[in-house]
């Protein structure tokens, strides 16, 4: 069911931390339980993971300081990963028996179901990308891949599959598909989809270097990952070197990154109870914050075992704009000019 709003839903959020460390709040919209987030233009995307209600968030982000829901969606199986592809929506459902739901949104305030794809149960995560859409499929531990070049017929070409252990998450960009998951992370030509064929692999040496998201730098020569391990921080590889670990940043990290997107020289990172944070890394070889906005409280429990999972989920850089999928709602920032 699509539920059309016309008010606008901003609320000031309460735990707002004001030192924002080079990152400047804009706007924000309440979502309790969100998850990930994407956009393109002026429209925002926000999936709503564990909210009761609401599995689907529209929003106009144009006055980023006014942000105006335009529609939602509801009565969806659960939506972590959302991606927002011209004025096509790919929507993932990590249970039920749709895997993904795949909408019409040339009109922000009346979506629009065009397709769904019911092979690839339990899609954990989505990209779409050369007319391709890509699902990490956990129930089979594997990617399946669909051409989308008509998204009211997707129609599935090929997978691939680890060499152990199962898939997690994957990022499409100049024909290269990058796939993590408990197994490392891996690096396929997808310039002929149904045939993806392995450029490079590393393989995780222990439960601690499970792979979470990854995205590539510098025209693919490096990889920025996240592991989802307490302490393991933000790690850049070098592929044409092995791949091998080239440096992690922070040194010393005392909780979990969960999601990394890379939009030239800067990584936006979702930090879980640490919020976002912005990284220069025009340098990959030695990373460099230069902005932090901590979205969360209360402080996290000491607990030198485990992840804290609560907070900032995904992010989406837009322009000067970001957006971050937080547990508490759909933020948007700007970096402050230097």
């Amino acid at each position: 069911m699509v539920l059309t709003l016309l008010a606008c839903q901003a609320v000031e959020p309460e735990h707002i931390d004001s030192a924002g460390g080079g990152l400047m709040f804009r706007g924000f919209i309440e979502l309790p339980g969100a998850m990930d987030v994407t956009g393109q233009g002026d429209i925002a995307v926000l999936a709503g993971g564990e909210n009761p209600l609401v599995d689907v968030l529209i929003a106009d982000v144009s006055e980023p300081s006014e942000p105006l829901t335009l529609a939602t969606i509801e009565g969806l199986d659960e939506t972590r990963d959302v991606h927002l592809e011209g004025d096509v929506l790919y929507t993932a459902h990590d249970t039920g028996s749709i895997s993904v739901r795949i909408w019409d949104l040339s009109d922000p305030s009346d979506p629009t179901l065009l397709s769904v794809v019911e092979q690839d149960r339990r899609a954990h995560n989505l990209h779409v990308g050369g007319g391709h859409l890509y699902v990490a499929n956990r129930e089979e531990k594997r990617v399946g891949i669909y051409d989308v070049s008509d998204p009211s017929d997707p129609a599935y070409v090929g997978g691939w599959s680890p060499p152990v252990g199962g898939v997690h998450d994957q990022t499409w960009a100049e024909d290269r598909l990058y796939v993590t998951g408990h197994f490392g992370f891996a690096v396929l030509d997808v310039s002929d989809p149904g045939s993806a064929q392995t450029l490079y692999e590393w393989l995780a040496p222990g439960p601690q270097d499970y792979v979470h998201s990854l995205w590539p730098a510098q025209g693919g020569r490096y990889v920025l990952t996240t592991h989802e391990v307490l302490g393991a921080g933000l790690r850049v590889f070098d592929l044409e070197a092995g791949p091998a670990e080239v440096t992690r940043w922070p040194e010393v990290d005392s909780n979990c990154a969960h999601n990394v997107v890379v939009r030239g020289d800067q990584a936006f990172v979702a930090w879980f109870i640490e919020g976002l944070k912005v990284v220069d890394i025009s340098d990959p070889t030695a990373p460099e914050g230069i902005g932090a906005y901590d979205t969360w409280e209360p402080a996290r429990v000491e607990d030198p075992g485990s992840c804290d999972l609560s907070g900032a989920f995904g992010v989406w850089p837009l322009d000067e704009r970001i957006l971050l999928g937080d547990e508490s709602g759909l933020w948007i920032f700007e970096l402050e000019p230097e």
